[in-house]
Parts: structure tokens; C-alpha cells; sequence
């Protein structure tokens, strides 16, 4: 039975505690702790898994929602001109980054816009609030593309 490390402020899981035996898996707990709280989990995931896809509400094991990063076209023509729109479908203010760059996605401006002059592949990730998750998404702009 995991131990699952989560952030008090957030609910974060940020660490997965395994042992061999459940007294020594509990062992690794910091009473008292200001910063974080533990709590058992019932389930077995990988910690990627815990860390990506479920954060603690109320030592409660919570599924994030799962958000959907879309980009209209893709691929998107490499002609300089041919916008592609990239999305959060259900919409929710969030950060996207694209290479690394981020992009404050908000009420008033909901979307990205991208073009490329050159053949190229654009990483799209998410960087959503505690409680939603996306995919990646890989963007193409080609030669041989068409809106």
C-alpha cells in the first residue's frame, strides 16, 4: 500500500513511499510536518501516475480532470502566414508552453496563436492547476500542409 507525500497548501502528490512491510512504509512519515501531509492509498499506480493524474483534497485521493490541448490545423502549412489556434478544451485559465515558452491562456485571450515560416514540430504542453491534467500535443507545420 502506497504512502502518497502531498503538498498541505495544494495537494500535490509530489512523493510515492513503498516499503516491504506497511510499519516500515508509515515509518517515513514526519510528524508534525508544516509543509506536507501522508496518506495511504488504496489503489497501486506507478508514482509517475499518482504525480500526473491525482492530487489530495481533504486526505481525500482525488482524479484530476482531464483537459484536452487541441490545435486547428494540424499540421499547420510552414508558409508564414496559416494560423493554427491552440486550445484548453474545457476551457479554464492556465499556462501553455510551447518549447518551453509560456503563454497565459485567460478569459479575454483563450487560445495561442502559431505560425511557421519553416518546416517544424512544436511541443504544446500544459501547465494546468492542481486539480486538471492534459496530454502533450505536437504540433507540425509542413511544406506540403493545407488549412
Amino acid at each position: 500500500m502506497p504512502l502518497l507525500k502531498y503538498r498541505l497548501d495544494t495537494g500535490a502528490i509530489e512523493a510515492v513511499i513503498q516499503g516491504s512491510h506497511l510499519d516500515l512504509t508509515l515509518a517515513q512519515r514526519v510528524p508534525e510536518d508544516p509543509t506536507y501531509g501522508y496518506v495511504l492509498a488504496e489503489a497501486q499506480h506507478d508514482p509517475r501516475t499518482w504525480q500526473e493524474h491525482y492530487y489530495v483534497v481533504g486526505r481525500l485521493v482525488t482524479p484530476r480532470d482531464l483537459l484536452t490541448l487541441t490545435a486547428t490545423p494540424n499540421p499547420v502549412p510552414s508558409d508564414g502566414v496559416t494560423v493554427c489556434q491552440i486550445t484548453v478544451e474545457p476551457f479554464l485559465p492556465c499556462t501553455v508552453r510551447i518549447h518551453g515558452t509560456a503563454y497565459a491562456l485567460t478569459e479575454a485571450d483563450p487560445c495561442v496563436l502559431l505560425t511557421s515560416d519553416v518546416p517544424a514540430l512544436f511541443r504544446v504542453t500544459l501547465e494546468a492547476p492542481v486539480h486538471a491534467w492534459a496530454d502533450p500535443l505536437t504540433v507540425e507545420a509542413r511544406t506540403d500542409a493545407t488549412p
